[in-house]
């Protein structure tokens, strides 16, 4: 553990900005976003992601000792807040107690997507929609398409949910069909209709996932080319839609891996 280090106090204009990052309207017009927690904080240094200001709670600097040194030697600006103002900051009931703020939208780089996208229309829930990005960096997905229904990816629930995917993925527009190669093939998830998941599936694949309570829009149904269900054996309704996702997509990775695992190793 590292020893105690001495920090500046926060002060009234980074609180002010930081603040600002609660909504959605300021992240967008400061393009940055809050980031809560140790582990969020550390995988933004791990994935190179430029950091403004930090903030650590009081008590906590001997804790968080060796990540606020890495932070101070990335130049980002490091401060202390009581416990009364940290929470202020904070959007979180049980804080770990430090806090980030990131100089832009993480916004990586992508120039090969791969063979299988995630497309995503109107995920409402900031849980859900942080969990499907946590599922695709899990199963190699790059680029995450988004419709304009869905909840602000950068929402800090949502940033939580990803548990630090969302600084790896590259995000876009659901409507942007040049994002989309012309030989992805869309499907569509739906509970009901479809031909069985375990069929075979397309190599590159667009795979598309709809609102739990309204399934998918009039517009996204007509570019869906095949619909897919997952069989079901008991008396639920429905799967939750982060869990539907991450049965296709492994079962897309079980039925193609080999051709990833060719290509990787090229």
């Amino acid at each position: 553990m590292s020893a105690p280090v001495s920090l500046p106090l926060l002060s009234v204009a980074a609180r002010k900005r930081i603040r600002r990052l609660h909504k959605k309207k300021y992240r967008l017009e400061d393009r940055s976003v809050l980031l809560e927690g140790a582990r969020l904080v550390a995988d933004a240094l791990d994935s190179v992601v430029p950091l403004k200001e930090a903030v650590v709670l009081r008590g906590m600097e001997e804790k968080h000792g060796e990540l606020v040194e890495r932070l101070t030697k990335a130049g980002v600006t490091v401060m202390v807040a009581e416990e009364q103002e940290f929470s202020r900051l904070s959007n979180t009931i049980h804080s770990q107690g430090i806090i980030a703020t990131t100089v832009e939208l993480p916004d990586p780089e992508i120039t090969d997507p791969g063979n299988l996208l995630l497309g995503l229309d109107a995920v409402s829930d900031p849980g859900n929609l942080g969990t499907l990005l946590r599922t695709a960096e899990w199963f190699g997905v790059r680029r995450v398409l988004l419709s304009k229904g869905c909840v602000d990816p950068f929402n800090p629930k949502v940033v939580r949910a990803s548990m630090g995917s969302i600084l790896r993925l590259q995000l876009r527009d659901l409507d942007e069909a040049s994002l989309v190669p012309d030989d992805f093939v869309a499907v569509g998830a739906t509970a009901s209709g479809g031909s069985s998941v375990y069929d075979p599936l397309p190599e590159r694949m667009l795979l598309l996932m709809g609102s739990e309570a309204a399934g998918f829009s009039d517009r996204l149904e007509t570019k869906i080319e095949l619909k897919v269900t997952i069989p079901g054996y008991g008396g639920a309704e429905s799967l939750n839609v982060a869990v539907a996702a991450a049965i296709i997509m492994a079962e897309h990775r079980r039925q193609h891996g080999s051709e990833i695992k060719a290509k990787l190793d090229e």
